[in-house]
């Protein structure tokens, strides 16, 4: 929790001050509700089901990225990716 919410409360105070023109934020696809034969989108969040902590703490900060951006006019982004290589 505490790197995932509280270290990108700091990165995202330096952000909204650096006059970015964009901040990615990428997190996990995990934090989407994911259903056989539907594609996902922004409104498909996880339900309150029994997640692990790993995945309430992304959750956490993709409404924080997303509360800069409202708040502060942070040019950002939140990206949930499923697998990356390299």
């Amino acid at each position: 929790f505490r790197t995932n919410v509280e270290g990108l409360r700091h990165v995202l105070d330096v952000a909204k001050e650096a006059k970015l023109h964009r901040f990615v934020f990428t997190s996990t696809y995990a934090t989407v509700d994911r259903r056989r034969g539907h594609v996902a989108t922004e409104q498909d969040r996880i339900g309150s089901r029994r997640v692990s902590s790993y995945v309430q703490s992304r959750v956490q900060a993709e409404d924080l990225v997303m509360r800069y951006v409202a708040q502060y006019g942070l040019p950002a982004v939140a990206m949930c990716v499923s697998t990356t290589y390299g």
